[in-house]
């Protein structure tokens, strides 16, 4: 077992001991280990069979189980099993023939989940012989998602096999009411393991050898400051007009200072007003968006350097710029009422001063440093002083910081002179100036379970440029010296920056070693954090002390988790602003777990799940009228592969209904031979309407369907109306849709629009309209719109066709073997009722047919 902690093999144990069971655990607490561990093991373990031979003799089989791996991310699994398993992984580039061997041999399955349903659906997948399914990121399973609608099909068709789900967001299980139950029941699970870093073993384990934490509590400049006070003000004001805002009430007492610096504010706010976001005045939401705003700039004060901070607010003011002027028709000429504030005004002033002062006609650069850069510095020339073997980690929050503190480190400033990073960033800045070209708006760090992976080493030599690429990689400074000596480097991708840090990402080792007056550099390593591959890196690349310039609760765990498996020994210099929103943040951030953990631990102890885990399904499939309720044909609906990236496939088999995946080439569900449904978003539904593509869907619906219809489906978490998108789409693409609709019924008058809120109405809507009606035929709806039925089109008339179609008993699924089997509508009057029965492959359509054209011979006659 690879699991080196003690808790870690308790919380492998306790689960394997389980048949079912949800681990929720404190970040950085190794769930990735534990989880890859259950991987390893059931790739590797074999089951017992009896089976009876051509002999008639029972005989032991050994054969693999067919387990399933769901919901994760297959970068981050790859790394932890190298050398151990081989992980199977099927996604869309696997033949559907492929895909029914890999689950016949067996093994542990990595796989899409739009695949596996569409498998199970298709019974590709043996289901009774599945052994059980691994569920990673179990917070992130919703009623909606396809997650949900796999283990649902499972659990119906198979009680016995195991579901072990994972999950290391405790915070995200505080949304709603009884968020646990809520997720238990969407897993079908009853047991749940809470090991929060508080929990006895898990702090018996990493407190035992405590690792060494110094403290550095660093000042903001007095401009940072005013800067930060100044925006802590603007806020303040933004949220005292929201809370005027009677439509806002409900959340008024969510709209505090405190609130507002959480990272989730931005999100929950959003979450809380979508019900009544069409409701909310352009005053209204434009404070809202200006709270986003302020919010970036509290991050970005330190986070970014100077001169991107001032581009930053200069691209603020060019945009309210553009509103004020009435330039733009679309936007309303309303500014942001904060910029007008006196608190605004210094804001401005203080960005400005960071960058450049204004003497007369003189403009002279100031460029003021964020002050941990220097600090980072300080640290490792003390470091060196110590030991020089030592190995140094450097994370950072984000890629940016990264990139930044390494040029810092390589190059070299003169006495009383910025920067040469500075210097080329401020020479940029003048440059966009003078050009007039439209200043970017630098990129929002991106989230940590979506950065890449540190997964290539190279090796370079000791003179070349080994410490970074245009690409902005990350890299480790080892060894510079004299001689020609081998370096290994750490290639980890980082997020495209700014144009003109490009410029100055070069890393060049003499300046390195001349900056720091060493002959041997101490080994530094330069790193973004990434998540759950920083315990492998830690394990890698074994630092003996960490500079965490940016404060990150899992990081410390990570080390903690490092230093307790191990006998190394770690300083961890923890780096923090005083007295800044990043020290409240990580506060905050602490505290929210908390609070999430006990929210946890309450909810479990008054835990109520049904025995049937909500696997009772409505029972469509019976006809009273018959016998007393005898079952009869099964309730279907016929559904295109593509749509199973919706919701709306998951409530139709929530609802009781047979869903049948195939591929459509006319519309989207198929409700019956004569209804054809294509659905729409309210996104793809503006889209294809510009495009003219729905245009087209509608021709091909009436070619081969009498009824098509249009189902309109908005988002379930958002108001059943139009107004509601305003935020996403202008007022004039809003506008034109009922507009374009009217000439879209116009052109086509017999489409049939109807309007759902969300995909549980849009299964009840299909309900509606198949009772009592014909199931449709699969075959004859994948052969639909296919190569050869539009031959059959192109080489018959329109005019014959037309007339064939207007004929009673004939429909859209009977016509076109109805062309085969006649060659003129003559003959087909000619023909006897037994004959035209069979020709229809109806008998009621072919009396129908049959009816119609002797009672016109008899008036003819």
């Amino acid at each position: 077992m690879q699991l080196k902690l003690p808790f870690q093999r308790r919380i492998f144990q306790d689960l394997l001991n389980e048949q079912d069971g949800l681990v929720i655990t404190s970040p950085g607490l190794g769930i990735t280990s534990i989880l890859t561990e259950f991987i390893h093991l059931y790739a590797t373990k074999k089951y017992a069979t009896i089976q009876e031979n051509s002999e008639g003799v029972n005989e032991v089989h050994h054969i693999s189980g067919l387990v399933f791996l769901v919901n994760s991310d297959w970068d981050i699994i790859d790394p932890y099993l190298a050398g151990r398993t081989q992980l199977i992984k099927v996604n869309n580039a696997t033949l559907a023939n492929e895909r029914q061997e890999i689950y016949r041999r067996g093994g542990i399955i990595a796989i899409t989940s739009r695949i596996l349903v569409v498998d199970l659906l298709c019974n590709r997948v043996p289901i009774p012989l599945v052994t059980g399914f691994l569920v990673a990121d179990a917070h992130q399973v919703s009623p909606n998602s396809t997650e949900a609608f796999i283990l649902r099909i499972f659990r119906l068709q198979n009680k016995s096999g195991f579901i072990k789900a994972f999950s290391d967001r405790p915070d995200l299980f505080m949304a709603g009411f009884a968020p646990l139950e809520r997720t238990l029941k969407l897993l079908y699970l009853r047991t749940t393991h809470l090991w929060p870093r508080f929990q006895v073993d898990v702090a018996e384990n990493l407190d035992s050898t405590p690792i060494h934490v110094v403290e550095i509590h660093q000042p903001l400049t007095k401009k940072m400051q005013l800067i930060q006070a100044s925006i802590m003000d603007c806020l303040s004001d933004c949220l005292t007009e929201l809370r005027r805002s009677k439509l806002l009430m409900e959340v008024e007492e969510d709209l505090t200072l405190e609130n507002a610096l959480g990272r989730n504010f931005d999100r929950m706010l959003r979450t809380q007003l979508e019900s009544v976001w069409h409701r909310l005045g352009f005053r209204t939401r434009e404070v809202i968006s200006d709270v986003a705003t302020l919010r970036q700039l509290l991050t970005y004060l330190t986070s970014y350097d100077c001169v991107s901070f001032l581009k930053y607010m200069d691209t603020i003011i060019a945009l309210n710029s553009v509103k004020a002027s009435g330039f733009n028709p679309l936007v309303q000429a309303q500014p942001s009422a904060w910029l007008m504030t006196d608190s605004a005004n210094t804001l401005i002033k203080a960005a400005r001063a960071r960058v450049f002062a204004k003497d007369a006609d003189k403009i002279s650069p100031v460029l003021e440093e964020q002050p941990k850069w220097a600090l980072v510095a300080q640290l490792i020339d003390e470091i060196r002083e110590t030991d020089e073997n030592a190995k140094v980690l450097i994370s950072t929050l984000n890629p940016r910081a990264c990139r930044q503190i390494r040029n810092y480190l390589s190059g070299q400033k003169a006495p009383g002179e910025p920067h040469p990073l500075l210097k080329a960033l401020y020479q940029n800045y003048w440059r966009t100036q003078q050009e007039g070209v439209q200043i970017k708006i630098a990129p929002t760090p991106q989230p940590l379970a979506h950065r890449p992976p540190p997964s290539k080493r190279r090796r370079v030599r000791g003179g070349g440029q080994a410490g970074s690429d245009a690409a902005g990689h990350q890299t480790t400074l080892s060894g510079w010296a004299a001689n020609d000596e081998t370096v290994i480097v750490e290639e980890v991708p980082c997020e495209a920056l700014a144009d003109e840090e490009e410029e100055v990402a070069t890393f060049d080792p003499a300046q390195f070693t001349q900056y720091f007056g060493l002959i041997r550099a101490p080994e530094l390593l330069v790193h973004s954090i990434t998540g759950d591959l920083d315990d492998l890196l830690l394990s890698s690349f074994a630092p003996s002390h960490v500079i965490m310039v940016d404060p990150d609760p899992a990081m410390v765990r990570r080390i903690e988790a490092y230093q307790a498996s191990t006998s190394n020994k770690v300083t961890v210099y923890f780096l923090v602003y005083s007295d800044s929103v990043e020290e409240q943040r990580f506060l905050a951030g602490v505290r929210r777990e908390k609070d999430g953990f006990e929210r946890l631990i309450n909810e479990k102890a008054k835990l109520v799940i049904p025995v049937d885990h909500g696997l009772l399904r409505p029972s469509l499939n019976l006809d009273s009228r018959t016998a007393g309720g005898q079952i009869c044909q099964p309730v279907k609906v016929v559904i295109d592969v593509r749509e199973f990236r919706a919701a709306l496939p998951s409530a139709l088999h929530a609802a009781g209904l047979e869903v049948v995946p195939v591929t459509l080439q006319i519309g989207d569900y198929i409700l019956t031979p004569d209804l054809c449904v294509e659905r729409k978003s309210i996104p793809d539904l503006i889209q294809s309407i510009n495009s003219g593509r729905l245009y087209s869907q509608c021709e091909a619906m009436f070619q081969f369907y009498s009824t098509p219809i249009l189902l309109i489906e908005f988002d379930e978490n958002k108001t059943f109306s139009l107004e509601a998108m305003g935020d996403q789409w202008s007022e004039f693409v809003l506008a034109e849709i009922p507009r374009k609709l009217v000439l879209l019924s116009l052109a086509f008058p017999r489409l049939k629009i109807i309007w759902s809120s969300s995909p549980a109405q849009s299964a009840q809507l299909f309900l509606d309209l198949k009772s009592g009606l014909k199931e449709p035929d699969v075959e004859t709806c994948v052969r639909l719109g296919s190569t050869e039925e539009d031959a059959l089109d192109q080489a018959t008339n329109s005019g014959p066709v037309a007339l064939l179609r207007g004929l009673p008993g004939i429909n859209s699924s009977n016509y076109r073997h109805v062309m085969r089997s006649v060659t003129s509508i003559k003959e087909l009057t000619e023909k006897s009722l037994s004959e035209l029965q069979t020709i229809l492959r109806d008998p009621t359509n072919g009396q129908i047919l049959y009816s119609f054209f002797h009672g016109l011979s008899k008036e003819g006659s």
